[in-house]
């Protein structure tokens, strides 16, 4: 597979910022070691800002919750391609999982 289309306005600059952060977050932790922790912390705290603007609707941290939904994406997207060394995961070749949904999807 090539390329796919993607037809999600804000998909293209949302890919910038995953990119941004994973650079960042490779230059700092370079190692995959705790990553499925580290995610796990993320989402934490994606659920943390989520909860605060719930409860303090007043409090406008739309940019503190996009921050950790990044840092999320990043995580997972970390643990997908590098594994985690504390896991027996083999990441599989990236892109498979879009050959599969388009073949579904033509199947349809």
């Amino acid at each position: 597979m090539n390329v796919v289309t993607l037809r999600i306005p804000q998909l293209a600059d949302l890919l910038d910022d995953v990119q941004m952060e994973l650079l960042n977050a490779r230059e700092k932790f370079p190692a995959n070691k705790m990553m499925v922790h580290a995610l796990n912390e993320e989402v934490g705290e994606l659920w943390q800002e989520m909860l605060n603007q719930y409860h303090d609707k007043d409090a406008k941290r739309n940019k503190e919750i996009y921050k950790e939904a990044i840092q999320v994406i990043c995580m997972a997207i970390r643990v997908a391609i590098e594994g985690d060394a504390d896991f027996p995961y083999h990441p599989p070749k990236p892109g498979f999982y879009a050959e599969e949904m388009l073949r579904k999807r033509n199947q349809s």
